[in-house]
């Protein structure tokens, strides 16, 4: 199975209103299935990053 990789995009909203959005979503607990969701993302995102060789700082 093909795995889709979504790409995030700007949205485009009046400042206003992403600050009525932030200040709403400020201090909401998330329950254990959500926690667990966004781990298992992040973990299949990272995987996927190219480490960086410290020598040079170029990618392998």
């Amino acid at each position: 199975m093909k795995q889709t990789i979504y790409y995030r995009e700007k949205k485009r909203m009046p400042e206003e209103q992403r600050r009525k959005i932030s200040e709403a979503l400020k201090g909401r607990k998330k329950d254990p299935q959500t926690k667990k969701a966004i781990s298992r993302g992040l973990k299949r995102y990272w995987s996927n990053v190219v480490w960086e060789d410290e020598g040079n700082g170029q990618a392998d």
